[in-house]
């Protein structure tokens, strides 16, 4: 029993990916004073398996272990955009596109229309999906056996996600570095 309940524990599973990712977490949460996270796949569900959270008195928290739809803001938009054609198919597949929140995809078509614009742009952008008032901007970490994104998000009247996207994208290298490296 112990060793199931270890092993099913995100946090336990996915601990080079964590400790690959804290200072990069710790360096977007303070230069853009938003809230930075680390978000992988949970079958249908994004799954947020490390938080550093923002600074500021009035801030937004997902929370380590929080979940949501996997089609549902930027960071499950971008782990979407990981994956073959083929395993996009059979992922969306089992799931049915439905509102969600303030979210703007609302059947599997407009979905596969901005999952083919990350794939091209490499990164994605969320306004009030989870949160009216929330602002968020992920990119893909590449070289980990799962698909997994690196998120900021804060709120939208403070914060331009695209300010903050050349420092997330170079922290996705460094945290992919590090994960081939081992540390």
């Amino acid at each position: 029993p112990l060793f199931l309940r270890l092993s099913s524990n995100p946090s336990v599973s996915h601990q080079m990916l964590i400790l690959s990712s804290m200072d990069e977490l710790r360096k977007l949460r303070d230069s853009s004073d938003e809230t930075s996270m680390i978000t992988i796949p949970n079958g249908d569900q994004r799954l947020v398996l490390k938080e550093v959270c923002s600074k500021q008195k009035i801030a937004l928290s997902l929370g380590d272990g929080n979940s949501a739809p996997i089609y549902v803001g930027s960071a499950g938009r971008t782990i979407l955009a990981q994956y073959s054609d083929n395993e996009l198919n059979k992922i969306l597949g089992r799931i049915r596109v439905a509102p969600f929140g303030l979210s703007p995809f609302k059947d599997e078509s407009l979905l596969r229309k901005e999952i083919n614009k990350i794939r091209k742009k490499g990164f994605s952008t969320s306004l009030g999906e989870n949160h009216p008032d929330a602002a968020g901007i992920s990119v893909p970490v590449i070289g980990y056996f799962i698909p997994v994104s690196l998120c900021v998000m804060g709120l939208k009247r403070r914060f331009k996600p695209t300010s903050i996207l050349d420092e997330l994208k170079e922290s996705a290298i460094r945290i992919s570095d590090s994960l081939l490296q081992g540390i």
